[in-house]
């Protein structure tokens, strides 16, 4: 398991190398496969990655746990289940790291996914404490009803099955989200529909009751003109009252002079 602390990337990886310098680090980043992502964090080298690296996925706290390995440039590593946590993806980034660390070093792999150990110079397969085959990855699948030759089968359909298990259900999620899509324009359209038409049933029914009305006081027609008349005299005596009191407001203001008789 990689273990990071709740620093920078920089001091991460440094800590393999208290004196390394920036190069040094850089150079370790990219054996490790790690660079191009550092550079695409929002402060690069200087990100901080948070208590156990909570900030980066399971793939990029491997690389830099790797690259901190590498720094100091050892002539021996020991990979102990290095890409057991990862998926498939992270998986084959991580071991394009491991391939290219492994080269001019001595390298020990304790794996239990058999991916990671497909070019090793050597396997050695082991049972209750025991070596039961040893060989290249190719000669160990050339043994029929192999221990090594039925764990490998056996990972790869277990990883057809997981594969087939993650393409249905993003087809499941994505029929999904059509349905919801579809749902809700659906809704949306009965809805303005139906608000459409209830403002136009509502706008009918008001005519029709005002029309009712009218003809039902028919016969009271000439009372109904008289309060008609009577409301629009009463309405107007206001504005009346203003235009007049405006006018002699304005004739008040005019100069004296104006109302003197010449002698």
């Amino acid at each position: 398991m990689q273990i990071l602390f709740d620093t920078s990337v920089y001091e991460n990886i440094r800590f393999g190398k208290l004196n390394a310098t920036q190069a040094e680090i850089e150079q370790a980043a990219r054996d490790a496969n790690a660079h191009h992502f550092i550079m695409q964090l929002p402060h690069k080298y200087e990100t901080i990655v948070g208590e156990r690296g909570i900030q980066l996925s399971g793939g990029e706290k491997q690389r830099i746990a790797l690259a901190r390995a590498l720094v100091k440039q050892p002539t021996f590593l020991l990979l102990d289940e290095a890409t057991s946590a990862l998926d498939s993806i992270n998986e084959k980034i991580v071991q394009e790291a491991l391939d290219r660390a492994c080269k001019d070093r001595t390298t020990i792999v304790i794996a239990h996914r058999l991916t990671t150990i497909q070019n090793a110079h050597q396997i050695y397969v082991l049972d209750n404490g025991s070596v039961i085959e040893q060989g290249t990855h190719e000669t160990l699948m050339t043994k029929e009803e192999g221990k090594y030759q039925s764990m490998v089968k056996c990972q790869q359909m277990e990883r057809i099955d997981d594969d087939k298990d993650n393409i249905l259900s993003m087809q499941k999620a994505t029929e999904e989200e059509e349905k919801s899509i579809l749902e809700c324009s659906r809704l949306l359209s009965n809805s303005q529909t139906v608000d459409v038409n209830k403002q136009s049933s509502k706008t009918f029914k008001q005519r029709f009751v005002f029309l009712r009305l009218l003809s039902m006081n028919s016969p009271e027609w000439i009372t109904i003109l008289v309060g008609c008349m009577a409301c629009i005299l009463n309405g107007a005596g206001q504005p009346l009252f203003a235009f007049l009191l405006a006018k002699i407001v304005a004739v008040s203001d005019l100069p004296i002079k104006i109302f003197c008789k010449k002698d």
